[in-house]
């Protein structure tokens, strides 16, 4: 490994290590404000309450800027996932922390920073998951991926599918050489040739 990718990975680290500790901090201060508020309401000290409770709100949106939700599943995403195994088994936590953070950064506002870490591209969940939003996703991780995540992507290293591999084997895609494949496929497995693979 290079100078360059021991840099790359030395600034994952640092990050993750940094959002460790925020998130922590977060859910202690969340955790004290919750339990104060509530208390002050028991005491029926609702003026104390309601100052707690706007503690508690911030918390909780700068918690949901720092860690936005998980997102929903959507059929493209299930897809890119199929399509990108490989390259997702060989990076690992790594691959994932890449692929959430470009992900935060297509779906955080446009803030007007330069500064990445502090805006984004103010994409909409279902436009982040769309075939486009996807593109937009690869293009990051190819761009930007050595120097903010310490990973290596490149657009032609999707997993062929069933279909790609029944044309590789038969030459075309017709409906009888995919039921041929597909019937072979579903054999090989039942005799458990295939190992772990799915299909």
């Amino acid at each position: 490994m290079g100078f360059k990718e021991d840099l790359a990975n030395w600034r994952v680290q640092r990050r993750q290590e940094a959002l460790k500790y925020q998130a922590e901090e977060l859910r202690q201060n969340h955790s004290e404000a919750v339990q104060a508020r509530d208390q002050a309401i028991a005491n029926n000290n609702l003026d104390e309450a309601a100052e707690y409770d706007d503690v508690v709100l911030g918390i909780e949106q700068e918690w949901a800027q720092h860690f936005p939700p998980a997102p929903p599943r959507h059929a493209g995403w299930e897809n890119w996932c199929k399509q990108h195994k490989s390259w997702s088994e060989r990076w690992g936590a790594q691959g994932k922390a890449a692929v959430e953070g470009c992900l935060q950064y297509m779906q955080r506002p446009k803030t007007g920073s330069n500064d990445p870490r502090q805006t984004g591209m103010g994409m909409s969940v279902q436009k982040a998951f769309s075939p486009e939003g996807l593109k937009v996703l690869e293009d990051l991780l190819e761009l930007h991926g050595p120097q903010y995540f310490g990973v290596q992507y490149h657009q032609n290293e999707k997993d062929p599918s069933a279909n790609d591999a029944c044309e590789a084997s038969f030459g075309n895609r017709s409906q009888k050489s995919v039921d041929t494949y597909n019937k072979a496929w579903t054999e090989l497995a039942r005799q458990g040739r295939i190992g772990n693979q799915q299909k």
